[in-house]
């Protein structure tokens, strides 16, 4: 099936560098539509609200702790990017935010290639194929930039997180870190 055709972003602010070739309509597993692009710093009290509307267990897994609301300083963090070596997407469903996914390279001596992936999917539509998506879309965006692998920390009773990774086609490779959490890698190279 060709890739949907691009859909002008939501918001019309595009900062410098903005990757407009990951702007546009993606069709989900279970035949709904939903807009996906990269994240911009007008999405700040998009993101807010998102964050606030997350239940308690998602936060959990996310953040790896409860958190309340995020303050309008660290939705900004989460929501300017320089689209290199920080990069994020959004779902969003109108006005509404439905998942965010990024990744963050790595600055460690010989580690430039992998960057640390991180996801969270708004508890109304988590099994809808969403997470999986944003994931594959992030491995193209990291392949442009020259990312070979996936790092990410997930809590060992996240199965949901753990099965997107498993369920994305790519090869894993799980290692218990300790402490409930499981260290996990993602060759890009598939």
């Amino acid at each position: 099936m060709p890739p949907a055709p691009p859909h002008p972003t939501a918001d019309p602010e595009r900062p410098a560098g903005y990757p407009a070739a990951f702007d546009r309509v993606e069709v989900l597993p279970t035949g709904e539509t939903v807009q996906v692009r990269p994240i911009v710093p007008a999405d700040v009290e998009r993101h807010r609200r998102f964050v606030s509307d997350l239940s308690r267990d998602t936060k959990y897994f996310r953040f790896f702790t409860v958190i309340g609301d995020v303050t309008e300083t660290q939705s900004r963090w989460f929501c300017t990017l320089d689209y290199h070596d920080r990069f994020a997407l959004v779902a969003i469903d109108g006005d509404d935010l439905l998942a965010v996914a990024r990744w963050d390279r790595s600055h460690e001596p010989g580690h430039e290639t992998e960057a640390e992936v991180a996801f969270v999917v708004a508890d109304r539509v988590q099994g809808h194929g969403i997470g999986t998506l944003l994931l594959r879309r992030l491995a193209e965006a990291a392949a442009d930039r020259r990312i070979e692998r996936f790092t990410a920390e997930v809590l060992t009773t996240n199965r949901a997180m753990l099965d997107v990774f498993r369920h994305a086609g790519y090869e894993e490779t799980e290692r218990f870190e300790g402490h409930g959490v499981i260290h996990v890698e993602l060759p890009l190279d598939r």
